[in-house]
């Protein structure tokens, strides 16, 4: 993979997670701290060594 953004949204559209690291994932909280049960929205941006890029969407529900 040559680039990738995977970012992931609260039900208020606030951006509570950011990477361009395809090793690091989404532990649940924003700003050291837990976030609530809730449905968020996930966009995932990537682009291949060959050129082909996509945009992938979709919605992750946390439980605790």
């Amino acid at each position: 993979m040559a680039e990738l953004d995977f970012k992931v949204y609260n039900s208020y559209g606030i951006l509570v997670f950011r990477t361009s690291d395809p090793d690091e994932g989404w532990d649940g909280t924003f700003k050291g701290k837990n976030e609530n049960p809730a449905t968020f929205v996930y966009v995932v941006d990537y682009k291949l060594i060959s050129g082909i890029s996509q945009s992938i969407k979709g919605n992750v529900t946390l439980y605790r």
